[in-house]
């Protein structure tokens, strides 16, 4: 899945912005009022769907966290 996305990266992202620019223009026709829950929601979907990305990001890519192995100390010899 990742590489359609880093291939076709920009014309997804345009996508996504044309349709949220419609969303907003389409609340903000109907007076601005109807945009401020739509801020709102979006505000909540940006911190919860950041801190989820963030987390599940190294799983997707396959790494797993793995314990830090020890390193073995170097003393000098005096």
């Amino acid at each position: 899945m990742n590489r359609p996305i880093l291939e076709y990266g920009y014309p997804i992202t345009a996508v996504i912005l044309v349709v949220f620019g419609w969303v907003v223009y389409q609340r903000a026709s109907g007076g601005w009022s109807e945009v401020g829950p739509l801020a709102v929601a979006a505000a909540i979907v940006w911190v919860f769907g950041a801190a989820a990305f963030i987390y599940f990001w190294p799983r997707l890519q396959g790494n797993t966290p793995h314990a830090a192995e020890p390193v073995a100390s170097v003393e000098p010899d005096i």
